[in-house]
């Protein structure tokens, strides 16, 4: 068995305006179809919907119109599980499942009473593959209990356990949508989970959310992927390095029990819109650049060197938001250009939001209290 796996998915034919090319897809679909790729994956960073009822949130809330399932032809498992998949609430994903359904698309992300955590599985003769999809927690949850599986790493524990008492010879996927916009360095917190899911027994971890590609390393055997970057997000104005991604061409050999993982790197034309495989100079530089990320994040003390430089780049303007009673365009800005956090951060001030932050029950505490404050002005 072979797959393509690839990061965030999003199509907006307003975007090619100007373009007589619908089949953004087709050399890819080519290349899959020429090796004999059984199942090409992406993450669908937005729901299929026609639903004006946006989910009230700190960032955008995105969609995409049902005439867009035609243009994802080729593409036979999406995973939902992702920051966005709530932008329009339990309306907007049952709206998805049912354009996915009838465009022919797998899914998986999902809770339901058939699943152990929404998994997706492909059935081979010599075994099953199993894919699960997980997301940190934003604003992509939901009361119900078929909502989206959020990132628990307790619950990724007990589906590997049952998916391996089921079928011992089954391997599995967990893809994780989580880390930091725009940084190629994962996170503490996401480069533990990802390396513990690995010791549970996860056979490939792949992740995907910052939008630009990150390091693969091979931790006790198991290939990790800290950031596929965009599979094919359709944007007008793209940021640096929006329109490059990391698809994953990946071996399945159940003799062994192992996934051979060979990187593959794609590009969006701007102009044209399409998605093609980046030219031979390209890749080798960008080859080059995800071998230095390994380094750096297989190593203790060169990782926690570039977290720490990554951080600091960011935490004026996170520190901002936490701290002003109004938001505005430019804040973060003037926090990060005049250093203004420390005018909050008088030495016992700064203690206590430490401690409170820091501490996962006094953390509990705050974020319980922010979230019955969002219902109520919610409901």
């Amino acid at each position: 068995m072979r797959f393509l796996i690839g990061g965030d998915l999003v199509l907006d034919e307003e975007v090619l305006e100007g373009s007589n090319n619908r089949e953004v897809l087709a050399e890819v679909l080519k290349y899959k179809e020429d090796n004999g790729v059984d199942l090409l994956v992406a993450n669908l960073e937005a729901p299929i919907t026609k639903s004006n009822n946006a989910t009230k949130k700190s960032g955008p809330a995105i969609k995409q119109k049902p005439s867009e399932v035609d243009r994802m032809k080729g593409v036979d498992l999406v995973t939902l599980s992702n920051n966005h998949m709530y932008d329009y609430g339990d309306e907007g994903l049952r709206d998805t499942l049912e354009a996915l359904d009838a465009g022919g698309i797998s899914s998986c992300g999902v809770l339901n009473k058939n699943s152990f955590y929404g998994e997706y599985i492909y059935p081979c003769d010599e075994g099953c593959v199993y894919f699960i999809s997980v997301s940190e927690q934003e604003f992509n949850y939901s009361k119900t209990d078929e909502g989206i599986a959020s990132l628990s790493v307790l619950s990724v524990y007990d589906a590997i356990g049952k998916i391996k008492a089921k079928d011992e010879a089954s391997l599995i996927v967990v893809v994780v949508h989580g880390g930091v916009e725009f940084s190629k360095v994962p996170s503490p917190s996401l480069r533990e989970t990802c390396r513990v899911i690995a010791s549970f027994g996860a056979s490939l971890v792949v992740c995907h959310h910052s939008h630009v590609v990150s390091a693969i390393e091979s931790y006790n055997g198991v290939p990790i992927a800290y950031s596929l970057g965009n599979f094919l997000f359709e944007k007008k104005k793209a940021p640096q390095g929006w329109n490059v991604g990391l698809l994953l061409d990946v071996k399945v050999d159940f003799s062994c029990g192992v996934l051979e993982v060979y990187p593959l790197l794609v590009e969006r034309n701007p102009e044209s819109g399409v998605l093609a495989f980046l030219g031979e100079t390209a890749s080798v530089k960008a080859l080059d650049e995800l071998e230095n990320l390994k380094l750096i994040v297989s190593n203790d003390e060169l990782y926690y060197d570039a977290w720490l430089t990554e951080s600091k780049s960011r935490f004026e303007s996170y520190f901002s938001k936490l701290v002003s009673p109004v938001l505005f365009s430019g804040l973060g800005f003037a926090f990060e250009k005049l250093k203004l956090s420390k005018y909050f951060l008088f030495d016992k001030s700064l203690y206590y939001k430490l401690n409170l932050i820091r501490n996962q029950s006094h953390r509990d505490v705050i974020v319980s209290g922010l979230e019955r404050e969002y219902e109520k002005r919610n409901k």
